[in-house]
Order: C-alpha cells, then sequence, then structure tokens
C-alpha cells in the first residue's frame, strides 16, 4: 500500500468548511481536482466524479461513499479488480471555533500504484494540494 496526505490550516470555522466542502452542487465553482460530482454524501451512495489531475488530464471515477462523519471525516473507495483501489479520505478538525484543519489524503493499493507510483505520488500530491488552497480561499472569503 501507498499513501499520500496533505493538510491545511483554514481561518474558517469547520461548519463553514464542512458547509463547502459537502455542497456538491457548487464544486465546479471554486475546485480545480473533484470539478464535478453527482450523487449524494450518504454511506453507500455511489458518486460519479469528474477527476481534473495536476497535469491537466481529465477522467471520471466511480467511488462508492465508504464513511461519512458529518462534520467530520469522508471516505470514498474506488476499485478496479487487482490493479487499483483508492480510499479517499477527508478529516475536519476545528483548531479553534474559527480555525479548522484539513487532512486530504488517500491509500492506494494495487498493481498499478505499486509500478507507476513516482508519478502517481507527484500528480496527485499537487491535485490534493490545489483543490486544498482552493476550499481555503472559498473558505476564508465566506468569512
Amino acid at each position: 500500500m501507498k499513501k499520500i496526505e496533505t493538510k491545511i490550516q483554514i481561518e474558517a470555522s469547520l461548519e463553514s468548511v464542512w458547509g463547502i466542502f459537502s455542497d456538491f452542487k457548487r464544486y465546479h465553482e471554486w475546485n480545480p481536482f473533484l470539478t464535478e460530482i453527482q450523487g449524494s454524501l450518504n454511506e453507500g451512495e455511489s458518486l460519479k466524479i469528474k477527476v481534473v489531475l495536476s497535469n491537466g488530464k481529465a477522467r471520471f471515477a466511480d467511488p462508492k461513499v465508504e464513511k461519512v462523519l458529518y462534520g467530520k471525516e469522508v471516505c470514498f473507495l474506488a476499485k478496479s479488480g487487482i490493479l487499483f483501489a483508492g480510499k479517499h479520505y477527508f478529516i475536519f478538525e476545528a483548531i479553534s471555533p474559527v480555525e479548522t484543519r484539513v487532512i486530504h489524503g488517500e491509500i492506494f493499493s494495487g498493481i498499478l500504484p505499486f509500478f507507476l507510483w513516482h508519478k502517481i505520488e507527484k500528480v496527485f500530491t499537487a491535485s490534493f494540494e490545489g483543490m486544498n488552497k482552493a476550499l481555503k480561499l472559498r473558505a476564508e472569503k465566506h468569512t
């Protein structure tokens, strides 16, 4: 297994950050990485996500929502047989009433991540950081 984990501190309340994160219908307005999500944030729900990587390549993913702890944690699970599995997660922590830490990562397994890790790590880290910065900008602008 391989793992990428990024973190960002946002000067906005947990409620504000969560509200922006959980409003999938507005992702196209601010999110450079997950530009479109169809489906709802309920455990067991299948989603259709348009993913635009930092290198400009776009693809669609069809993960299932594995875990939702409202205001705290979300996890999506995508699989493609033995070739690839990705557990994409977001953890939200209130640092203070007006500051939130977001931990954004993914645990990769399967054959493809093993052989292509150097490419995957670079592109996905930059993609996650791009989303994190965009979430921060949007949340701090709306506070």
